[in-house]
């Protein structure tokens, strides 16, 4: 008889499965041959990773010409929170940051961090739960005003 050591999931595997069945449900997921639909991911080499969720579509609206991944994104993000994720669309793109909620809720979930890229904004306004910035300004004050304002009861930053 032979014994093998327990493994256990990473807490980013666990998360994406649990993001994947519960969209699932609804949408599509992105396979090979397929064009549209969401896909789970992330860009980081280490737990605790932050996960993010993308909507492909090829398709451009006929008279807006918006892309139809933005709506999505809100749509996507909308269904997050409702579910109980801790979710972060970026002022600057569309993928949808997804995280458990922290046991600990207490304190402002928003904070004004200096950024260190040589381009941009200057100013991140993170959230402290997806861990990615929620928006960018270009001055402190701008920041600190934005980051009370999302850290308000009734705000979130999926809009």
């Amino acid at each position: 008889m032979t014994s093998t050591a327990r493994r256990e999931v990473p807490v980013s595997v666990d998360l994406a499965a649990r993001v994947t069945a519960l969209l699932g449900k609804t949408y599509p997921a992105v396979s090979y041959g397929a064009v549209d639909g969401f896909r789970v991911m992330t860009l980081d080499q280490q737990e605790p990773r932050r996960m993010f969720v993308r909507w492909y579509d090829d398709r451009e609206r006929a008279l807006t010409g918006a892309p139809v991944a933005e709506e999505k994104s809100k749509e996507l993000a909308s269904v997050l929170a409702a579910a109980g994720f801790a979710v972060t669309v970026p002022s600057d793109g569309w993928d949808v940051y997804v995280a458990d909620r922290p046991a600990d809720t207490a304190g402002p979930r928003y904070q004004v961090v200096e950024s260190d890229l040589p381009f941009g904004d200057l100013w991140l306004v993170m959230d402290e739960w997806t861990r990615v910035p929620a928006r960018t300004v270009r001055s402190k004050e701008a920041a600190e005003t934005e980051a009370e304002t999302l850290n308000l009861p009734d705000q979130s930053s999926t809009d």
